[in-house]
């Protein structure tokens, strides 16, 4: 064999090694993404849409704190409804709302929302 030859094989090995990395750490976030969700109720403020993303910004704590939640399919909790979901939340309606992810500014980061469902009247 020659000396390309390694080289060539060497480089495929090397590119598979890296390949097989990524596919172990894609799934071993999604522990920690499930770990990370949470439920609690808020009121729509507003819904909007740009370019093709999907955001709401609601009020918890009687209007004290507010939050914006992005609406997008989540393959770790087969939320593949992220349009019908849009359709049915009504601005100025409170909802039990199911999240998950972080909030990180850094990287334009918000919580997803999995499930909203009509909060019970208090």
């Amino acid at each position: 064999m020659s000396n390309y030859e390694y080289e060539a094989k060497g480089k495929a090995v090397a590119g598979c090694g890296c390949l097989v990395l990524l596919v172990i750490l894609a799934l071993a976030f999604i522990p920690f993404y499930r770990m990370s969700a949470q439920s609690f109720n808020a009121m729509v403020v507003k819904t909007v849409v740009d370019d093709g993303d999907t955001f709401f910004v609601v009020t918890t704590d009687g209007g004290v704190t507010t939050q914006i939640l992005e609406n997008e399919d989540s393959f770790s909790f087969f939320k593949f409804d992220s349009n019908d979901l849009l359709m049915e939340i009504e601005v100025g309606q409170t909802y039990t709302f199911k999240v998950a992810g972080w909030r990180v500014p850094f990287f334009s980061w918000f919580r997803n929302v999995i499930d909203a469902t009509p909060a019970p009247a208090e």
